[in-house]
């Protein structure tokens, strides 16, 4: 840490060159850990620091890391025609080169980068691979401070200085077993149920059979957190998990190099799986979902036959979380991580979910399929409760399940409502390439199966959903093509109802508005506001709520079309309107009213109240900083 302060701290006067710095080691050592303890102080120390936050793991995370954080720090606020979120992979890529360019022209360059897993060589043979990009970006700054972590001491050589973060010391090691474990069962050659009141201890102070094993699990902070786990909870001795350890398969090489690790979990996996086999089986399950966040409720959905019976059990009997958790945690296989707003979240080391997938291998498609239809059930309508609190939480999920669909790795018996579930995460955070190839694949799927009318109506509703996503990628003609095609289908259906035809009214207004086609969108956006305008009470609650939305959405676009017209006044109280109306249905944290906001800011501006327009555009950056991350972004 000393050494992260000296080469990396906030010095009194910016830097005249860019100063970068390297952690390397096996996976497990902690490398991750120490960038994050350093980042939390330099937090703590220093607040104004600008600190950013990159995973490399896939080139997805690098790209959308880099993303986040770009919006964060531009202030921009999230909407479905916002620049940002177009997500073509050439836009993409313009927009990482940007953010890097912008890194250069910070007026205070004494930010701190930190590029967490680049396990690419920056003489890579692939054209295209975002490993290189990180080299490549790195070279092409010009100051500030970069920190890199790498299992690899070759991706990272050309920089100075490196360091190789290694296992703790045996002095450590055996402190932290004496700290864990109870002496009865270090003490060597006794059994644990009966044991002298005294021992001779070695001149160095260290047993030989503790020795050896920290020898042997080569002071790996979560091999040895493993370890002591496993002895303390099944009151082992020291030489009894050393002859298991002795005894494993050498045959898993699905850490590369770090055996150590690996036969240390694989030792942990066979206790719990004796111990509680479903708790086993959760663990299973959420190594195939993002990390960060073991979202055991979503368990809860398992309420069809599809799912495996002990799933199904867990679901109908609401079985909570701490019947599980205790025993997850004492083996170390789970952490309880508490954010800087209180969020608390169980999260799962990177390393055991190898592990986990690798035992589940001859399962692996029953967990994916599984893994995939809980988070798709999950996913929320726009008009629900804390609906974007519940997407930004699902998002990583989401991603995972979408590399494992396009890996093949979800099996024959594809799920279209579940796949179609994922496009509407997709296109609501303008990932427009994945949401369109997903509404295809749909589309694709739909016209091999029997020509239903339940089939039918599904494609009428996904063509729809692909014509808002032509409309983000600003492929007009297509997006009015697939809503004339929409609406066809449910003509023929006779299911065009007056909700349904004034909806598709209202997107093809959008692509008026978005090619200045302004007197056309009014007239269509004028007839929609007068049709979800009327109050029914025999609507259920839920339809009532996404009518509603629908209609202030309608209005605020309405607005725009107003200012956009030159008629500011109108403009204005339209978005007055709203604004009151809104805020005390739904309150403020949905993106489309910090939609409304943005362009109440826009209409200030135009009468010239300043320090309003000021006022609101400041609070869209803060609670969109908030949600993203500005001063520092972590995945």
């Amino acid at each position: 840490m000393a050494f992260l302060e000296e080469e990396l701290g906030l010095p009194a006067q910016p830097p005249i060159q860019k100063s970068v710095v390297c952690l390397w080691g096996l996976t497990g050592v902690g490398k991750s850990q120490l960038a994050a303890i350093f980042v939390n102080k330099q937090r703590s120390s220093c607040p104004n620091r600008e600190i950013f936050w990159i995973s490399t793991e896939t080139q997805e995370s690098f790209e959308q890391s880099v993303l986040s954080m770009l919006k964060s720090g531009e202030g921009v606020a999230a909407s479905e025609t916002t620049e940002l979120s177009q997500s073509s992979s050439g836009e993409r890529r313009r927009l990482v080169n940007f953010f890097f360019s912008q890194l250069n022209s910070l007026d205070d360059a004494r930010w701190l980068l930190v590029i967490d897993g680049v396990n690419g060589t920056p003489h890579s043979d692939k054209r295209n691979s975002h490993s290189s990009d990180v080299h490549r970006f790195v070279a092409g700054l010009d100051r500030g401070y970069v920190l890199l972590t790498s299992l690899r001491r070759d991706t990272i050589e050309i920089y100075h200085p490196i360091w190789e973060v290694q296992g703790l010391k045996v002095e450590d090691a055996v402190s932290l077993f004496r700290l864990k474990v109870h002496p009865s069962l270090m003490e060597e050659g006794i059994s644990h149920t009966k044991f002298p009141s005294t021992i001779t201890m070695p001149a160095h102070g260290f047993l030989p059979d503790m020795e050896e094993l920290v020898g042997l699990l080569k002071g790996s902070p979560l091999a040895l957190c493993l370890a002591t786990s496993v002895i303390t909870r099944y009151r082992f001795t020291v030489r009894e998990y050393l002859a298991l350890w002795r005894s494993h398969s050498d045959a898993s090489e699905i850490l590369g190099t770090n055996k150590t690790l690996c036969r240390s979990l694989e030792l942990s996996f066979e206790e719990i799986e004796k111990s509680d086999p479903i708790a086993a089986n959760i663990l299973t399950l959420f190594s195939f979902l993002h990390h960060r966040d073991l979202w055991y409720d979503i368990c809860h959905n398992a309420n069809e036959d599809t799912y495996p019976t002990w799933l199904q059990d867990l679901a109908r009997e609401k079985k909570p979380f701490r019947q599980y958790c205790p025993l997850l945690a004492d083996l170390s296989f789970i952490e309880l991580n508490v954010s800087t707003n209180g969020e608390r979240m169980w999260e799962i080391h990177p390393a055991v979910q190898v592990v986990a997938r690798q035992r589940a291998k001859s399962n692996e498609q029953e967990y994916i399929r599984c893994a995939i239809s809980l988070v798709a059930s999950e996913v929320p309508r726009s008009y629900e409760a804390n609906f974007w609190g519940i997407m930004r939480r699902l998002k990583p999920h989401i991603e995972l399940c979408w590399s494992f669909v396009k890996e093949g790795k979800w099996g024959p018996n594809t799920n279209l409502d579940d796949l179609e579930s994922l496009g509407r995460v997709f296109r609501h955070f303008g990932q427009y390439d994945d949401a369109s190839l997903v509404y295809r694949i749909i589309e694709r799927g739909l016209s091999l199966q029997a020509d239903t009318f339940d089939n039918s109506e599904f494609l009428a509703n996904v063509l729809t959903n692909l014509g808002l996503v032509y409309t983000g990628q600003r492929k007009f003609d297509q997006a009015l093509d697939v809503f004339d095609r929409s609406w066809s289908l449910m003509s023929k259906l006779d299911i065009l109802t007056p909700n349904a035809l004034m909806s598709i009214m209202y997107n093809k207004a959008v692509v008026f508005m978005m090619t200045d086609r302004l007197n056309e969108a009014e007239v269509l956006l004028r007839n929609a506001a007068a049709h979800f305008s009327e109050h029914r009470t025999d609507e259920h609650v839920l339809l009532r709520n996404e009518r509603r939305d629908l209609y202030f959405r309608i209005l605020n676009d309405l607005g725009e079309v107003s200012l956009r017209s030159g008629s500011v006044p109108a403009a204005m109280r339209i978005f007055d309107h709203v604004y009151d109306s809104r805020k005390n249905w739904e309150g403020e944290n949905h993106p489309t009213f910090f939609s409304l906001k943005l362009n109440m800011a826009r209409a200030l501006t135009k009468f010239g109240r300043f320090g309003e327009a000021r006022a609101l555009l400041l609070e869209i950056i803060t609670v969109y900083t908030g949600w993203w991350g500005g001063t520092i972004w972590r995945p």
